[in-house]
C-alpha cells in the first residue's frame, strides 16, 4: 500500500486513531499507516503483536470501505442466561434477603431458575445489577 493514500487520508487516518478508546481499532489504523510509511506485512505484524494474516485482511477492509471498514467491529457477546423478569424477581429477592456469598445466590438461582452460573459468572451479574459486596460485621450480643 506505498503511497497510496493521499495526504487527506492521512490525516483523516490520523485524527480517527487519537479519537479511537478501543485498542483494537487503534491497531488497525496504524497497521494502514505503517504501511502507508513503507513498513512490510511482517514487520508490521512483529510491531503490533498480530499476524501478517490479519495485517493483509486490514488492508482489504480499508480498501473496500475506506476507515468505515477498519472501525466495523462485529463482536456481540454472549446472550445472558436470566430474563428480565427473572433478574428483577432475583434483584426483589436479594434485597428482602441477606446473602452471606456469592454460591448461595448461585445456589438460589440453579434451584429457583435451573440456571446454572459459576461464582465468577453470579459476581459479574450482580455487578450488572448494581449490587456489591460489604463484608458482615460482627456485632456484639449485648449493646
Amino acid at each position: 500500500m506505498k503511497e497510496l493514500l493521499t495526504g487527506e487520508e492521512v490525516k483523516e487516518l490520523r485524527i480517527a486513531h487519537k479519537q479511537q478508546r478501543d485498542k483494537r481499532l487503534a491497531d488497525r489504523i496504524k497497521a494502514i499507516l505503517l504501511l502507508h510509511e513503507g513498513f512490510t506485512y511482517e514487520q508490521i505484524a512483529k510491531i503490533l503483536l498480530l499476524d501478517d494474516v490479519t495485517v493483509r485482511r486490514y488492508e482489504k477492509h480499508y480498501q473496500e470501505k475506506k476507515i468505515e471498514g477498519l472501525l466495523e467491529c462485529h463482536y456481540h457477546g454472549r446472550n445472558w442466561l436470566l430474563t428480565k423478569v427473572q433478574e428483577q424477581e432475583l434483584v426483589s429477592y436479594l434485597k428482602s434477603h441477606t446473602c452471606q456469598s456469592v454460591k448461595e445466590v448461585v445456589e438460589y438461582v440453579g434451584r429457583i431458575y435451573q440456571v446454572h452460573y459459576s461464582i465468577d459468572g453470579m459476581t459479574h451479574l450482580l455487578h450488572r445489577l448494581k449490587f456489591v459486596y460489604k463484608k458482615t460485621k460482627v456485632v456484639p450480643g449485648k449493646v
